[in-house]
């Protein structure tokens, strides 16, 4: 690796550690063992630091996304699975802290951050979900889009800094919960049938109510 990816690499370690308003030019420049001067010709400032360190994140989540959709080794659930783990290990090293500075101290790149689970994320998530109707694994009666968007606004509401400051949960639990509970539900298999059974009797008795 060159001391470009270096820099960002240590960044990025450090930030996630301590949050991105606590780590200093001084301190990446000690890490490496290079002069201040030296890191300045690779990164003006250190906004400029963070921004590589973001991109550098979000590259990283894409490869392994990609690399999980292409694995033809994988049966679709096991894509499915693993890709909601790596996405939820992903999340939880980013850390509370990490993601309340940019929020506050960065608010533009914060944008991007959320634009980027949107588009490139979702977009992924699209064309699994759409995989899986075809495959018969999910239901053809749900409606995909409306899927995805309730995906995307409970991570939005549970996966951010404000939120998490108030938890007690570790953000891959939240991220775990969210994902069981939209795919698996919260019934029991037993509960399930019955459930099912019981909405079918009063759709019948509202059929047979109306005039």
């Amino acid at each position: 690796m060159d001391l470009h990816g270096r820099i960002v690499e240590v960044s990025r370690k450090l930030s996630l550690r301590s949050g991105y308003s606590r780590v200093t030019t001084d301190e990446i420049s000690r890490e490496l063992g290079i002069s201040k001067a030296t890191l300045y010709r690779h990164f003006p400032s250190k906004r400029d630091v963070l921004e590589a360190t973001v991109d550098r994140m979000m590259e990283g989540i894409l490869a392994g996304v990609d690399s999980i959709i292409r694995d033809e080794n994988k049966d679709f659930l096991e894509k499915l699975a693993a890709l909601l783990g790596f996405l939820g290990g992903q999340i939880s090293q980013v850390g509370g802290v990490f993601a309340r500075d940019i929020r506050r101290g960065a608010p533009d790149l914060w944008k991007r951050i959320e634009s980027f689970r949107r588009e490139k994320i979702l977009f992924n998530f699209r064309g699994l979900i759409a995989d899986g109707v075809r495959r018969g694994v999910f239901r053809k009666d749900v409606d995909q889009e409306l899927l995805l968007q309730i995906y995307l606004t409970l991570v939005q509401e549970f996966v951010n800094p404000d939120r998490l400051a108030q938890s007690n949960c570790a953000m891959s639990e939240i991220f775990e919960t969210i994902a069981r509970v939209l795919f698996e539900g919260i019934l029991t298999d037993q509960a399930r049938n019955g459930y099912v059974r019981e909405k079918t009797r009063r759709r019948s008795r509202g059929k047979e109510r109306t005039p």
